[in-house]
């Protein structure tokens, strides 16, 4: 990787590298496939943040500084090195902020998206291979649109971070491919009305005693919020099946939408779940900065996994996972571009931002929003709210990691 001619690059081409075409502008608009601008537009109203936002004044000053930085020592030091080292500051400042370090043991792994972290979920799930894996996504209607190719260890877009041509549904690696039984469970039935949950806990665990009856590994995905405000399956449903399988069963926490409190979060990691989050959506950091949490019992030596297939070299860098998980990164490049890096240091400016206010104000804030929405747009001749559960102001109550309802559809 040649870093000293990206760098003089512009901050806005930087920051769409490392991607793959949901990044791409289109060079008369400068706005990717979500119409999301690399440069502030204050003059545009962010309605979309349950997909992706336009980057921020708070991020861009963020990424525009750490780009005059490494401009500047390029000059005088192994900036390949000096890359490394910041990708380490970014993965201690995302456990600092979500968890106060309280959980010992998680590791975080940059990811080009939340998407791309399917891959990472499964190949720990896979361990050491002497077992098939089901991989089961809750609502694949709504998360990622690639989550279904991902989470079967296929290609989901044409060109893959690392800028290879690829085949949509062709293998990532073979093996791992064939060796995955992707199920899929619909959060809504054909009308589109939410099913209820007693319904979802049912199907969820009929699935995983029929696979793990024939030998299967089970990964487990549950929805901590889809794009609609969903959960599924129940923390309760969960335990269950932890208490009944045991090892069997690894669960992933899907919460890339950013909507969770800190206490749900550090509860999910102390219980051995990964946990995947993006730096944008509600945090509003720019597109496509994704992290896979992975606590102490999940890690890759603990699963027995060797090492990444050799096809992950497409996707992932070592630079951007874990410096303990060296020994399992030898298929894997060592560093990427720097459009990664610059993404997560916006996120990073915004999530900061978040938890610098102090918390009694957040919460205030959040309860208004809750409460003011509905009414807001309950009162529009041109807007139909879905059903709006009312406001929750229990300190007890979580919605599996969500503390209040920021989503309305």
């Amino acid at each position: 990787m040649d870093f000293q001619a990206d760098l003089e690059k512009s901050l806005e081409i930087l920051l769409t590298s490392g991607g793959d075409s949901r990044q791409v502008t289109e060079t008369t608009k400068s706005l990717n496939r979500y119409l999301c601008s690399m440069r502030p537009r204050p003059e545009v109203t962010p309605f979309g943040s349950c997909t992706a936002s336009s980057i921020s004044e708070v991020g861009y000053q963020a990424a525009e500084r750490l780009h005059r930085h490494l401009r500047a020592l390029a000059h005088d030091t192994d900036i390949h090195a000096a890359v490394t080292e910041r990708y380490e500051m970014i993965r201690q400042e995302i456990l600092f902020f979500l968890t106060r370090y309280s959980v010992p043991g998680v590791e975080v792994a940059l990811t080009p998206s939340g998407t791309d972290a399917e891959l990472l979920a499964l190949a720990i799930a896979h361990g050491s291979g002497e077992r098939p894996v089901t991989n089961i996504i809750m609502a694949p209607t709504e998360v990622g649109s690639g989550t279904p190719l991902a989470a079967a260890c296929r290609y989901f877009d044409e060109v893959t971070p690392a800028s290879n041509p690829v085949v949509v549904g062709r293998a990532v690696d073979a093996s791992l491919a064939e060796r995955t039984d992707l199920v899929a469970v619909a959060v809504r039935d054909d009308e589109g009305s939410t099913r209820s949950e007693i319904d979802i806990d049912e199907e969820v665990e009929g699935i995983v005693e029929e696979r793990v009856s024939q030998g299967h590994i089970i990964l487990l995905h549950v929805i901590a919020h889809s794009k609609t405000g969903l959960h599924a399956p129940s923390l309760s449903c969960v335990k269950r099946l932890k208490s009944h399988f045991g090892e069997d069963v690894l669960v992933m926490i899907d919460a890339a939408q950013g909507r969770f409190s800190r206490r749900g979060l550090v509860r999910v990691l102390h219980e051995g779940h990964l946990v995947m989050i993006t730096g944008s959506k509600f945090f509003g950091g720019p597109p496509f900065s994704g992290a896979l949490l992975v606590p102490a019992k999940a890690v890759p030596s603990k699963r027995g996994l060797d090492r990444f297939p050799s096809g992950f070299a497409s996707f992932f860098t070592t630079d951007q996972l874990p410096e303990s998980w060296v020994s399992h990164t030898m298929e894997l490049p060592e560093t990427g571009s720097l459009g990664l890096l610059l993404r997560w240091t916006a996120a990073i400016a915004e999530i900061r931002e978040y938890y610098s206010t102090p918390s009694d104000l957040r919460l205030k804030v959040l309860r208004e929003f809750e409460r003011r929405v509905p009414e807001v747009l309950g009162n529009s001749a041109s807007i139909s709210l879905e059903t709006v559960v009312e406001p929750v102001f229990s300190d007890e109550f979580e919605r599996v990691l969500q503390s209040k309802m920021t989503v309305f559809s």
